[in-house]
């Protein structure tokens, strides 16, 4: 029997991270004052109104009165720096470099969630297999002791053994880690379950864990029904990349939706991004979805008199217009919530009409998400899910002194996969996540974007950056110098404020 896994499971937001997917308006009908930049200094309270660069077809007329907010004190700011301090970001040089993605990605007209439940198990137990084994193995080059591994979790003994599993916790809080279990791997195909046996934490000295994550484990089990833990090992990164082909620096500039604020479909942060775009004119755009959001108010009040593909595509033509006639590469990864996309993850790559997009968009690359990118030799590794706030949920951990945020972006980099948490709070789609969610090769940078706070790290010689959300006015903006060996503190990175 087949079973339909159509049902949308949607995210609701917790008080416990850094703010919302909206915010309070940030773009309104009127006509814009401009005044020097100067006098935009302590301006708490007072107000502006901002033009409409763009608004949905719409079946109900808006009022010409503008909305008004307040004036953003913390325009042009820096939130976060890394690398060496760059004292102008505008193009100094043209560059015109090589973007191609690496590797497959999802294609356009793939049949998706439609999954049997026996094939889904599967592919959960093969992934653990695999994963596991490959843990295993760096384990054992690492520490050349004498020590049995087994592919039994309940393996019975009352001395020290290594294997490998899958964690499962059944609480419904994450703080009671007696409810922590390990499942292991099928023997056969042809199994219609894993064992499954209970995890005693009280003997390790430090761990982190989640619902999903595939760990090696070196413990005891004189009963069978408790495996004791003493270690656990995760850090199965993958291969590095060559160092990057460059002949000159370059810029590159990232910015992540939502776009637009929650009252209208205006998107005037993106386009003040645009407007920064084209005066500085960095070599590459990445811009990540979502575009239009499915949960945006005016989306769901069904008022809008065009498809939302009609609404996507004019989006796009006036992003384009931004870089006409300049020497910007713009790369767009959609999401999952877009509500004119498939709602699934993995996600193929946006359908638009180039014929309504200026000069056709020989500029413009359309990539799925997730994605790696290269660009002249440096590797991209790129997602819209919000992969940091779901494991960051879910997580119990004994590390008190390392930085939080670095710590879970260090999961996703270990176990190789965008996506490692499971049971999924996404549209998930097993079969295309076993086969487009992992990753083979690190990249040099990694681009994680997320609800919670802004980060720029460095994990295992590859570059991570959450540069927050468009709607809070946050984006970010890397340097990227030749060199002869890759080295992720060669890079000039800036979090800051549109």
């Amino acid at each position: 029997m087949t079973v339909c896994s159509s049902t949308c499971i949607r995210l609701d937001e917790s008080n416990f991270f850094k703010g919302k997917s909206y915010r309070e308006p940030l773009c309104f009908k009127g006509k814009r004052l401009r005044s020097p930049e100067e006098s935009s200094e302590n301006q708490d309270g007072k107000i502006r109104a901002a033009d409409a660069h763009f608004s949905p077809v719409s079946y109900v007329t808006k009022p010409d009165t503008p909305f008004r907010y307040p004036v953003n004190v913390d325009t042009g700011k820096v939130l976060l720096s890394f690398g060496k301090e760059i004292s102008s970001w505008n193009r100094e040089f043209d560059y015109d470099v090589e973007i191609t993605q690496l590797g497959e990605g999802v294609p356009a007209n793939i049949m998706y969630m439609f999954e049997l439940l026996h094939s889904q198990g599967s592919m959960l137990s093969s992934v653990c297999c695999d994963v596991g084994e490959r843990l295993c193995n760096i384990w054992a080059k690492l520490e050349d002791i004498d020590i049995r591994y087994t592919k039994d979790v309940m393996f019975q003994s009352q001395t020290n053994f290594r294997t490998w599993g899958r964690i499962l916790c059944d609480a419904h809080t994450k703080s009671d880690i007696t409810s922590y279990m390990l499942e292991g791997c099928k023997w056969s195909y042809h199994d219609n379950k894993t064992s499954v046996v209970s995890l005693n934490l009280s003997g390790v000295k430090q761990y982190s864990l989640y619902p999903g994550q595939i760990v090696a484990v070196e413990g005891t089990n004189p009963t069978r029904n408790v495996l004791n833990a003493k270690r656990f090992f995760t850090k199965g990164y993958a291969s590095k990349p060559e160092p990057p082909r460059l002949t000159k620096s370059f810029n590159i500039m990232i910015a992540v939706g939502p776009f637009t604020p929650s009252d209208n479909l205006c998107y005037q942060p993106l386009f003040d991004i645009m407007e920064r775009v084209a005066k500085e004119q960095p070599h590459v755009l990445i811009l990540i979805g979502p575009f239009v959001e499915y949960s945006h108010p005016e989306v769901k009040s069904t008022s809008i008199k065009e498809t939302f593909q009609e609404h996507f595509e004019r989006l796009i033509a006036k992003v384009m217009q931004y870089v006409l006639g300049k020497l910007v590469k713009v790369i767009m990864v959609p999401s999952y919530r877009d509500v004119h996309h498939s709602p699934v993850f993995p996600t193929p790559e946006f359908f638009i009409n180039k014929d309504k997009i200026p000069l056709s968009g020989e500029n413009l690359y359309m990539m799925p998400d997730p994605c790696m990118l290269d660009i002249e030799g440096l590797i991209i590794g790129i997602t819209s899910v919000d992969s940091i706030k779901h494991i960051a949920k879910e997580e119990i951990s004994n590390l008190p002194t390392t930085d939080r945020l670095i710590r879970i972006a260090d999961h996703i980099l270990s176990q190789r996969c965008f996506y490692p948490s499971y049971p999924p709070t996404v549209n998930l789609d097993t079969k295309l996540w076993k086969k487009y969610a992992f990753f083979d090769l690190q990249p040099h940078i990694l681009i994680l974007p997320s609800d919670m706070r802004y980060f720029c790290g460095v994990i295992n010689d590859c570059l991570v950056i959450n540069p927050e959300r468009s709607i809070k006015y946050t984006y970010a903006r890397l340097c990227i110098r030749p060199n002869e060996q890759w080295n992720p503190h060669n890079i000039s990175c800036e979090i800051g404020k549109i």
